[in-house]
């Protein structure tokens, strides 16, 4: 992402530019940088064009592009979730390739994607004429380091890594959340006390608190934590969809460890923040994988009991968390 900001900075821009990865957050970012580096105040709508979903045409965007700015040097085309760069249609995707060392030195595209495929020629025509960015999701340090900005160094090292346990790892979230914090308590220090008061755990931290006490055998905390995420309008289904990945990922990480990859090959291995391993390795520890795969396989068959309707969804979950917090 520093080549972008140094195009910005320098006013040298490419003609195309692909943004792709997880942290969403900082391609908006990015996107709000380029669209008020190119576009001039008052005057946005005249040179901006936003094409968005599997629908865009390679034709629509190449039109757009060879419009001439009006009273700006630059014309900014932006193309949101197009999948030209993963599964667009081969003549839609090789139409545009070719354009692309045509597009108007007075135009700046910039493709927005979830997925894309590095061997496809249009991936290689924007890397060879333009950029190609991708935004992971931030390393732990990075998130502090990030955190102490957003709430102008008034939060401690040790307090952001707690915030992070609690909130999760999307920097999108934690930016609202440190906002909410910045308002509660405009000055002075930030501590874990105003966390717990105002940060909302994410979902994700709930089921993994649920699955703890299943690990626990504390059926009545567990199924406390369970009755909480209802009344935060979270869905059975999706709770449930959630103790699947949990289960999964306790298994994966159980394995791994048995044969000998350390934290940092195992967060690769199964996506998730290097910090949290050491949660999963120490869920690990309190579950057999007999359990494991059969807890994987009673979700599996919950599922598909709630969406035949041969149980409602609220008792059918309930009733998993009772069968295998006395397991």
């Amino acid at each position: 992402m520093d080549n972008l900001y140094n195009d910005i900075s320098k006013n040298d821009f490419k003609r195309i530019y692909l943004l792709f990865g997880e942290e969403r957050f900082i391609i908006k970012k990015a996107e709000n940088a380029l669209k008020k580096a190119l576009l001039p105040a008052g005057m946005e709508d005249m040179n901006y064009t936003c094409f968005e979903g599997k629908n865009t045409l390679a034709a629509s965007v190449m039109e757009a592009s060879d419009n001439v700015p009006f009273f700006s040097d630059k014309r900014l085309i932006v193309v949101k979730e197009s999948g030209l760069y993963y599964d667009g249609k081969k003549d839609e995707t090789d139409l545009f390739a070719d354009y692309i060392e045509k597009i108007p030195e007075t135009t700046v595209i910039v493709f927005i994607e979830s997925k894309i495929d590095r061997k496809k020629r249009i991936y290689k025509q924007t890397a060879k004429h333009g950029r190609c960015i991708q935004a992971n999701r931030l390393e732990k340090g990075a998130l502090v380091k990030e955190l102490s900005t957003l709430t102008s160094g008034r939060l401690s090292s040790s307090d952001a890594v707690y915030m992070i346990s609690r909130v999760g790892d999307d920097l999108t979230l934690l930016t609202l959340e440190a906002d909410k914090l910045t308002n509660y308590k405009p000055d002075g220090k930030i501590t874990k006390k105003d966390i717990d008061i105002v940060c909302s755990l994410s979902a994700d931290d709930d089921v993994f608190k649920l699955i703890t006490e299943i690990g626990n055998q504390n059926i009545g905390s567990a199924l406390k934590i369970y009755d909480e995420l209802i009344v935060k309008k979270e869905s059975p289904m999706g709770i449930l969809r959630l103790m699947i990945r949990q289960f999964r990922l306790i298994r994966e990480c159980k394995y791994l460890i048995k044969t000998g990859k350390n934290n940092t090959e195992i967060a690769s291995l199964l996506k998730i923040p290097p910090f949290t391993v050491r949660n999963y390795a120490e869920q690990a520890k309190k579950f057999k994988y007999s359990v494991l795969r059969e807890a994987m396989k009673a979700c599996i068959e919950c599922d598909n009991d709630i969406k035949t309707g041969k149980i409602p969804q609220k008792e059918a979950v309930e009733m998993l968390i009772l069968t295998y917090g006395y397991a």
